[in-house]
């Protein structure tokens, strides 16, 4: 499971300390359903899918991740 170096970040997908289009461009790659063990670290809300509602968590925490 994917452990972001920023804990209140879980949006930072790239872990460069801040959610931005890095992160996007790693949740729209991960589109789609998540299958096997490894679940997609862009799976926000741990549902089993990357779609529109891990999107708009991703759009919520933009900006640079408090530390």
């Amino acid at each position: 499971m994917f452990t972001s170096p920023w804990p209140l970040c879980h949006a930072d997908l790239s872990r460069d300390g801040a959610v931005n289009v890095n992160d996007l461009l790693i949740l729209l790659g991960a589109w789609g359903e998540c299958s096997g063990p490894d679940v997609s670290a862009a799976d926000l809300n741990h549902d089993g899918t990357v779609i529109v509602s891990n999107f708009l968590m991703l759009l919520e925490a933009w900006g640079p991740c408090p530390r």
